[in-house]
């Protein structure tokens, strides 16, 4: 319910396919503050998962980039502290035909921007016993990316082999619970984290969402950390 003031998605799940191609007209953006849309908040770029019943919904990057055009000239989408309400309209169909039936809303308030990246060496892992089917949390102090979460992490054993199992995101997006599929042996294992995990913002573990140019390059963590 709380997202940074630079965020820039949302996924939006569906139990069926939606018709596709002119989308945006069932979006808006409330800013509460005046109960009036915010103008033109969205990157009109549909973007569909494999079965069509996902879409990422983004903010436009180009306005929520400090610095470039449209930032300059528009403005963020979001003000740190204000409130807002995603309306998604009640005529939207599936591509059978069926209409969603009532305007679906999601209310969020804007924190501060963040621009700092993801730090894996701060999260908090739990110690499951050997022997028992207990699940593993990784806790990490902020949310991450819902999608990104379930295809970006994955447990090891010391021989560098995926252990097979479950997963699940605690509340916001701020855990990582994994339920393993046989019970733990005795031994050391490792969370496997990929560079593309993002938080909110779209900062990464490999750069940041905005990068000073004129820097000299930081050295690249490779494609996986752990």
């Amino acid at each position: 319910n709380i997202v940074p003031a630079n965020h820039l998605k949302f996924y939006i799940l569906f139990s069926e396919p939606m018709q596709r191609d002119g989308i945006f007209e069932y979006f808006r953006l409330i800013d509460l503050a005046t109960n009036k849309a915010v103008p033109r908040p969205f990157r009109h770029v549909e973007l569909w998962s494999k079965d069509n019943k996902r879409l990422t919904l983004w903010f436009h990057p180009g306005r929520q980039k400090r610095g470039v055009n449209l930032n300059v000239e528009v403005g963020p989408v979001l003000a740190a502290d204000g409130k807002y309400r995603l309306e998604i309209s009640e005529d939207w169909k599936s591509e059978s035909g069926i209409e969603l039936g009532e305007t679906v809303t999601k209310e969020i308030r804007a924190g501060k921007p963040d621009h700092r990246q993801p730090e894996p060496k701060t999260w908090f892992l739990s110690n499951p016993r050997g022997g028992s089917k207990d699940f593993l949390t990784c806790d990490f102090h902020e949310p991450l990316d819902w999608a990104l979460l379930h295809s970006e992490l994955s447990v090891q054993d010391s021989a560098g082999n995926r252990i097979p199992g479950r997963v699940e995101l605690g509340y916001g997006e701020l855990s990582w619970v994994f339920h393993p599929q046989q019970a733990w042996k005795a031994g050391k294992y490792r969370v496997a984290v990929g560079h593309l995990l993002e938080d909110l913002a779209g900062n990464s573990i490999e750069r940041p969402f905005e990068v000073d140019v004129t820097d000299r390059p930081k050295k690249s963590v490779g494609k996986t950390v752990y």
